[in-house]
């Protein structure tokens, strides 16, 4: 459906994608190979997406929206950069990493520098409310990145473990309709669409969680397994089987993916994604009725098939 989206929206993305690079227009001139194979492997822009689906809902789609979600897919490609470093990842999207094509100085001084870019446009809006919603948010999320980094291969509770999610992956989401919702000057629904965005990303990250288990996108089965990041299913998975702990000490990777296969895991964790599924419909039934909210429901759907 990403896709179809693309292609209603090819106007508006084509503004967006103008304005982001337009944003990254560096003094070393050398830099520019990088940009260019970064936008080479550009990934599928659901946040830019979704903005832009809940900007037209409320009205239209402004300059000023555009620049802030511009600031969001710089920052989400900030953090993309920074987690192949420390995943040690060869690939990403089907081709090599930023740090494997280049380095990890390169990758490391491009998130940066993306971080730096996200700033500037943040800035250029001009609207306080937003610059403090972006540096809080931000905050969260690096908080966030610090949690999971200091507890690798460790499994805490189901609970912990949506807290983090909410913090990291849902947070941009949330972030993302947030702005949205402020720029558009339609406060009474801005509360609204930040839970949807924070609910959304919930089912977004906990499918990614639930399909690293199988080949999909181009991902390493099993690749956040083996960076020691515990997710849902092999949360839930330990509820049923405590030696769960001992295997994943001792890296038996393909005996944990036998033992997930055999378990209520994986169906466990399709529940708490139908929750996250519901949770959003509820927020989104006081937005306005028209074919843009039919659209961000829709997506919802299919994301959380």
């Amino acid at each position: 459906m990403l896709n179809e989206l693309s292609k209603s929206l090819s106007v508006e993305l084509d503004e967006f994608n103008k304005g982001l690079k337009n944003s990254l227009v560096p003094s070393v001139k050398e830099y520019n190979n990088v940009l260019e194979y970064i936008y080479t492997t550009k990934g599928k822009q659901i946040r830019p997406i979704i903005g832009i689906l809940a900007a037209k809902m409320l009205g239209e789609f402004s300059k000023e929206q555009n620049t802030f979600l511009q600031a969001i897919e710089l920052i989400h490609n900030a953090t993309l950069f920074h987690d192949d470093i420390i995943d040690e990842a060869d690939t990403r999207r089907s081709y090599p990493s930023l740090n494997k094509e280049f380095s990890n100085s390169v990758a490391v001084l491009s998130g940066d520098y993306f971080l730096a870019c996200a700033i500037k446009n943040i800035c250029s809006i001009k609207k306080p409310q937003v610059t403090s919603l972006f540096a809080d948010y931000m905050k969260e999320i690096c908080e966030g990145e610090i949690e999971q980094n200091l507890s690798l291969n460790t499994i805490p509770t189901i609970e912990k473990y949506l807290d983090k999610t909410g913090r990291k992956t849902a947070l941009l989401f949330s972030l993302t309709l947030h702005g949205i919702g402020i720029l558009s000057e339609k406060n009474e629904l801005s509360s609204l669409l930040k839970s949807f965005g924070k609910n959304l990303g919930m089912v977004y990250q906990l499918q990614d969680d639930i399909k690293n288990f199988s080949d999909f996108d181009g991902k390493p089965v099993l690749n956040d397994l083996k960076s020691g990041i515990i997710t849902l299913p092999i949360i839930f998975l330990y509820e049923e089987n405590k030696e769960i702990k001992n295997l994943v000490s001792n890296h038996k990777y393909e005996e944990i993916l036998s033992l997930l296969n055999k378990s209520d895991a994986p169906k466990k964790s399709k529940q708490q994604v139908k929750n996250f599924t519901d949770k959003a419909i509820a927020n989104a039934k006081d937005f306005p009725e028209n074919n843009y909210k039919m659209l961000l429901l829709k997506l919802l759907a299919e994301l959380g098939n």
